[in-house]
């Protein structure tokens, strides 16, 4: 499996399209709806930013994700072990598993793959949430050795108050 930066509009959105069409329990773990989260517009915009990223498999995409070099307000008030500004740390969102390439270790490929992207940009940190009913994702992220930071309720539009786990890897150690 290759890892390709993403620049196709119509290639990323059938990707995650497809990943919620297909995964039964989408909604309950992430709460993806396509159109809503992730909505065109974000996905235009993280694209202009070349933050998408997939995992190709011949010309399937096995698993995608979106890494900004920035975290937003919704990252700000958590306890991270890493004094870092906004733009000092990346972060990883939307990181998605094509159904047929469950359980081939495609979520921990991507994940040591935002890694290295941050790493590659000089960031201090890489940071991600899992929503609380994500418990794949939390054992994934502990498993790769990131921090659990905390957990934190916000409200999010359309979705009444969710409940987030925080980590972090610190990049700045040997």
């Amino acid at each position: 499996m290759l890892l390709q930066k993403m620049t196709d509009f119509d290639e990323v959105s059938r990707a995650y399209k497809y990943i919620i069409d297909n995964t039964p329990d989408i909604y309950e773990l992430v709460r993806w709806e396509y159109g809503y989260h992730p909505s065109d517009e974000m996905l235009r915009k993280y694209i202009n930013e070349g933050a998408v990223y997939a995992l190709k498999e011949g010309t399937d995409i096995a698993g995608i994700m979106v890494v900004t070099m920035y975290q937003g307000e919704d990252y700000r008030d958590t306890d991270w072990a890493v004094e870092a500004e906004p733009d000092e740390v990346a972060v990883v969102h939307l990181l998605g598993v094509n159904p047929n390439f469950k359980r081939q270790g495609v979520g921990t490929r991507l994940t040591r793959e935002a890694l290295e992207i941050a790493k590659s940009h000089g960031k201090k940190a890489l940071r991600l949430d899992a929503i609380e009913p994500n418990i794949p994702a939390q054992k994934l992220y502990s498993g790769l050795g990131f921090d659990f930071r905390g957990i934190r309720s916000l409200p999010v539009e359309g979705f009444g108050v969710l409940v987030f786990y925080y980590y972090e890897m610190n990049l700045t150690e040997p």
